[in-house]
């Protein structure tokens, strides 16, 4: 019976001391969560005809998706963190500008420190000639924080 009793009272402190480990890990190993700022603007001809901007927060395994699409226009913004070594976001923008042309921003960020604030931005543009000409710049920006 002694021996029966050290041998429980030995993989109970086993199993406590392995809980114990595994649990620790998997808070220090807890998915990332990037709050962010995104701001799209698109110009025609120089004159702000339509933007986009929203305040948001993703998770790994959790896409944040916004959809503010009309009965004529797609209008759409997803985004998604990939986390690893160094957890990274990434965002898709998709508008229909007209009945004829289309923007799409895509783009990723990098979140390699808790508590510090990344940045990016960039800006694309297309010309037109036909049916009248028409110059059509998108820029973006993107500001995360994990």
């Amino acid at each position: 019976m002694k021996r029966f009793t050290k041998t429980v009272l030995s993989v109970s402190a086993t199993l406590a001391l392995v809980t114990g480990v595994y649990l620790r890990g998997a808070e220090a190993r807890a998915p990332s969560v990037a709050t962010c700022t995104v701001t799209v603007e698109h110009r025609l001809n120089n004159n702000l005809t339509s933007s986009y901007s929203s305040s948001f927060s993703v998770q790994a395994g959790q896409p944040f998706d916004d959809d503010r699409s009309t009965a004529t226009r797609q209008k759409t913004f997803s985004a998604t963190l990939q986390d690893g070594a160094v957890p990274v976001v990434s965002i898709d923008y998709f508008e229909d500008v007209s009945v004829f042309d289309a923007v799409s921003v895509g783009t990723t960020l990098e979140l390699p420190r808790r508590g510090t604030t990344y940045t990016t931005s960039g800006r694309n543009g297309f010309f037109t000639s036909n049916p009248s000409s028409a110059n059509h710049i998108t820029s973006y920006s993107l500001a995360c924080v994990r």
